[in-house]
């Protein structure tokens, strides 16, 4: 078992991450790939395993199917590129402690990751090539959908915090993790205890796993726990076409739009849609309404975005 003996200071920075950056997805994608078929995860690699290619063949090796796996390879919170260079720019120490945790469970390094030993940045460039070429196979295609679907856990653990506290939300995240009182259990089969720097908590829901919690931690960064969604990634979503029996084919394309663009203008909704403005501006005042979005005046004019609600119904008719 591992047990992080946490400080108070991490329960007040504890928060659900919605926005993790694209190589925190690749990380676990790359390892679902790795891994047996699982269902909710069919279409999903129906859609992807065409796609894969020699340039992502690295990424797959950097994520084997159990074990440790190269936690400086998913930075949290960064756009690809930026995130791109962090890897590129990771320190020699942090690399070998996590290429001797790698070697421990795992017995050697792949051949392409010799390199990583001494943290080459001819390795370190490749690695990053590798980590692009899995983003656009495995992560572009369902982003929007991935987004969605973590806006709705979000918003729901969010309620269930205010209803039963952050204790009872941690306990009910999944049956290997739990909160007692200042201390954050994960079963694991090795016994390791280990004191937290005070930097907090991130959870982070992930559809790409399915049967396990993933534990991330270092020195002076805050613990990662990623844990598993339990909704299927279809590979043609469209949630607009089953929401259009109950709101109207054009209310339900203005969300699905509002859902991948962040606060267009009621002219930029029309144009997106075929619409005119006036026909716009009536369905986002009945969307308004029904509190599925919110309109903030400025100088340039109104814009909207999807409320809490919006994004759970959207992510719902995901199924």
């Amino acid at each position: 078992m591992l047990r992080f003996e946490l400080e108070p200071a991490d329960l007040l920075v504890v928060r659900f991450e919605t926005r993790p950056g694209p190589l925190e997805d690749v990380g676990c994608a790359s390892r679902a790939l790795r891994r047996r078929p699982v269902r909710q995860l069919a279409e999903w690699r129906r859609l992807v395993l065409p796609r894969l290619n020699p340039d992502t063949a690295v990424g797959l090796m950097l994520q084997p199917s159990a074990g440790n796996t190269f936690g400086f390879t998913s930075p949290l919170g960064y756009q690809l590129e930026d995130g791109l260079e962090v890897v590129q720019a990771a320190a020699k120490r942090e690399v070998r402690e996590e290429v001797d945790d790698f070697v421990s469970d795992h017995g050697t390094l792949p051949p392409p990751l010799h390199g990583l030993s001494e943290a080459e940045p001819a390795t370190l460039r490749q690695i990053a090539a590798g980590l692009r070429a899995m983003y656009r196979a495995a992560i572009a295609p369902v982003e929007t959908q991935v987004d969605l679907m973590r806006d709705a856990e979000v918003a729901l653990r969010a309620l269930q915090i205010a209803r039963e506290g952050l204790a009872a939300a941690i306990n009910h995240i999944h049956p290997t993790l739990r909160l007692n009182d200042m201390v954050l259990e994960v079963d694991r089969p090795v016994h390791r205890t280990i004191r937290s720097s005070g930097r907090g908590i991130v959870f982070l829901p992930s559809p790409w796993l399915h049967d396990e919690v993933r534990v991330q931690f270092a020195a002076e960064t805050p613990i990662k726990i990623i844990y598993p969604i339990r909704l299927p990634l279809r590979s043609d979503p469209r949630p607009e076409r089953s929401l259009g029996r109950l709101l109207g084919g054009t209310r339900a394309r203005l969300l699905a739009v509002l859902s991948t663009e962040s606060g267009p203008g009621t002219n930029d909704l029309a144009v997106a849609l075929g619409i005119s403005a006036p026909t716009a501006s009536e369905h986002l005042g009945i969307l308004r309404d029904a509190q599925l979005i919110t309109t903030r005046r400025g100088p340039d004019g109104a814009m909207h975005n999807l409320t809490s609600t919006g994004r759970q119904l959207l992510s719902l008719n995901l199924r």
